[in-house]
């Protein structure tokens, strides 16, 4: 999944409407934003399918998505990067689809189309008029009930996607750091290596080992589907049960191994990268599972101290230090641990360490220094108001609601996301911060440009992991 801070977390607006959030800071309601609601109903069909349906009169269009339980975290030793394989593939054609075919139908009938994978889930969206609510049912359900995959299509996209690889990761400035904090933060397979898997084992994928990974995750009871848009829910719960109910539940995977990890000590790593123009410190602490307490304080705790001009990390590293001419801060929601990431892109190469020690010095301070109210009041602004904004997206919405109900089986946290973020206190902020941000829970990697870098390459526009 993305690597979330506040403002692109999950909450959207189509119903305003006021609501009263209990909060211990002082003054919160009164400066509360307008907060959100969207209705939606659920269905579970007997084959184990959830349905999610949130009727939106607004356009003459709806939206679908269809969400697995499976990403790169279900792959085994020697054979990663085929969940994202497998997502290029199901574009190449199904029982009644054949190669291309999915995309042209949904173009045709001027829609549009995508997919993508992270380590928690692959997902498949699409947007389209009103009227071919049954297109797009149609062409997910065949493709989940009958995937062809010959050597000739494998072949080509196992080059698609060594391809990606290369433009978004070897030969991309930086594009090598998050492989490598993966790396060197957890002992566990499930989410050390990335998401587009090794070149040598892409290399060594054949129809059978992708065939068995499909079969294996894609079946109606892992996944949920979800329309939003200008549909009636029995209509669209009618179309389900046609295209679907005739698909047969199958035996649930066993889920990844997630023993937490064993730390005594910091780890770190430099990479030589031809294609940085500015040497760049990312810093990683291991943070909770998404949609815990922890994770707000958390995500609120790092905007507060890195995001935008005013924020205590760009005072100090940018304005009076001098020594860093970007400060950032990343956090991935995931349903086991993540990673908390400071990004320190710096102005010359041989501050490293002062930028470091000005970092971890200012975290120190503000797990013990009073927090601003209005530091706190701005990210949750922020994050409101840059919510409101992308969910005028009915794919947008679509997407998130499958997640959630994905991921923690509540659909419904898309409207309650804003108040667990108002009910963080001051207080919340500084124990998680206290707790998860020391040097034994610190992973960093320190990228410096080699002699004789290359101008980065232009990242393509197709679908692909995320």
């Amino acid at each position: 999944m993305l690597m979330h801070r506040p403002k692109s977390a999950y909450v959207t607006a189509v119903i305003v409407c006021w609501a009263a959030v209990s909060t211990a800071d002082a003054g919160a309601n009164a400066k509360r934003l307008p907060h959100f609601t969207v209705a939606f109903k659920t269905y579970t069909l007997k084959n184990g399918l959830r349905v999610v349906v949130a009727p939106d009169k607004s356009a003459p269009t709806y939206a679908i998505c269809m969400a697995y339980n499976v990403g790169s975290r279900d792959e085994r030793p020697g054979q990663t990067g085929l969940a994202h394989l497998l997502e290029h593939l199901m574009f190449e054609g199904s029982r009644n689809v054949g190669p291309g075919e999915h995309s042209y139908l949904i173009r045709t009938n001027g829609g549009s189309e995508n997919a993508t994978t992270n380590t928690d889930r692959t997902n498949y969206y699409e947007a389209l008029p009103a009227n071919q609510l049954d297109l797009g049912l149609f062409l997910e359900a065949d493709r989940m009930a009958g995937l062809t995959v010959t050597p000739e299509r494998l072949d080509l996209q196992r080059h698609v996607v060594l391809e990606e690889k290369m433009i978004r990761v070897d030969n991309k400035a930086y594009g090598r750091a998050s492989e490598v904090l993966n790396d060197i933060a957890f002992e566990n397979f499930a989410y050390r290596h990335s998401t587009f898997g090794t070149s040598a084992d892409l290399g060594a994928a054949t129809t059978e080992t992708v065939l068995r990974f499909y079969r294996t995750f894609y079946m109606p009871n892992n996944a949920v589907l979800v329309v939003v848009g200008n549909v009636r829910p029995e209509e669209v719960l009618a179309a389900v049960r046609k295209r679907f109910g005739g698909i047969p539940a199958g035996t649930l995977p066993q889920p990844p191994d997630f023993t937490p990890d064993v730390r005594e000590s910091a780890r770190q790593r430099t990479v030589e990268d031809s294609f940085a123009k500015a040497s760049r410190i990312d810093i990683s602490y291991k943070v909770p599972p998404g949609n815990s307490p922890e994770w707000y304080a958390l995500a609120v705790a790092g905007d507060v101290l890195a995001e935008g001009h005013s924020s205590l990390l760009h005072r100090t590293l940018v304005l009076e230090k001098n020594l860093a001419a970007r400060v950032a801060y990343q956090q991935q929601q995931r349903r086991a641990a993540a990673l908390g990431t400071f990004s320190v892109t710096l102005k010359k190469s041989d501050d490293v360490a002062a930028a470091e020690e000005v970092l971890y010095t200012e975290l120190e301070r503000f797990k013990k220094d009073p927090i601003d109210d209005w530091r706190v009041d701005k990210v949750r602004r922020d994050f409101v108001l840059t919510s409101a904004e992308r969910f005028q997206s009915s794919t947008y919405r679509a997407l998130v609601l499958s997640e959630f109900a994905l991921f923690y089986n509540d659909p419904g946290l898309l409207n309650t996301f804003v108040d667990k973020l108002y009910r963080v206190t001051k207080k919340d902020i500084q124990r998680a911060v206290a707790k998860y941000f020391i040097q034994e829970n610190r992973s960093v990697v320190v990228t410096v440009p080699r002699a004789g870098r290359k101008e980065p390459a232009s990242a393509p526009s197709d679908r692909g992991s995320s």
